[in-house]
């Protein structure tokens, strides 16, 4: 089988995206004979054991929290429980890791709701 490459100026986005409206979603016996067809498929089992796996927030991802909230570095860490090191590292590309990539995580979700589980937790 041949294989073609298509750049932007060759795709028809608007019949393009004709035809994926005017296809029918697929009934879940399609759906498992597809699965059934395709030796890695994982069951509905193994899908509710996975373990999920996040990925650390990119360096634009903590600077842009950072700058929406209008914090210095040292300001920043200070509220969140890191150093200043730490967030000139992560905004700089170093990968925050383990505790730290998490925390960053719900920070950036909810900084408001995570400064107030630490306070709660500064104030015992």
């Amino acid at each position: 089988m041949r294989i073609m490459q298509a750049g932007r100026a060759d795709v028809d986005a608007k019949k393009l995206l004709g035809e994926v409206r005017a296809t029918p979603e697929p009934s879940e016996q399609q759906i498992d004979a597809w699965a059934a067809e395709d030796g890695n498929a994982w069951t509905d089992e193994q899908i509710a054991q996975a373990l999920w796996v996040y990925p650390p927030p990119g360096a634009e991802e903590v600077l842009a929290t950072r700058t929406r909230l209008g914090l210095t570095e040292a300001q920043f860490a200070a509220r969140f429980g890191f150093s200043e090191e730490e967030i000139r590292a992560y905004e700089r590309g170093h990968r925050a890791e383990g505790h730290a990539a998490s925390l960053l995580r719900i920070v950036i979700a909810d900084p408001d709701a995570a400064a107030r589980a630490l306070d709660s937790y500064r104030r015992g």
